[in-house]
């Protein structure tokens, strides 16, 4: 989808599996590392909530790079569009505010990096 025709897409929306559960994107290890190192360099634990709002284009880049470069083509369509996304993360948002929660625990590693991909716990469904 090349438009914000549809805010309320998500990946578990059309990735899961029936029955539910999480999907892992298969992602190259190699794409792995370089969004985790990348991460690490801009996302930092005592981060503000503007800070990390200033970040976004660039959370949204790293995942969208990592899924282009060696990830799963199922996975990688389902994925928002830069629009998309800062659509679904709209300013004082609900999807936001756990984006957030989420970015801010990675940092402060309360959450493993290397479960980036993984739907229902990252940055893969938004």
């Amino acid at each position: 989808m090349s438009s914000i025709q549809n805010p309320q897409k998500t990946l578990g929306d059309t990735a899961s599996p029936p029955g539910g559960g999480a999907v892992t994107a298969k992602i190259s290890q190699k794409a792995k590392q370089e969004a985790i190192r990348t991460f690490q360099r801009i996302l930092q634990p005592n981060d503000t909530f503007e800070e990390i709002r200033e970040s976004l284009k660039a959370v949204w880049f790293t995942v969208w790079v990592a899924h282009d470069d060696g990830g799963d083509p199922n996975i990688k369509g389902r994925l928002r569009n830069q629009e998309e996304f800062l659509a679904y993360v709209e300013h004082g948002s609900q999807e936001q505010r756990k984006l957030f929660d989420l970015l801010t625990s990675m940092a402060k590693n309360l959450v493993p990096w290397d479960g980036l991909f993984e739907n229902g716990t990252s940055l893969s469904a938004f």
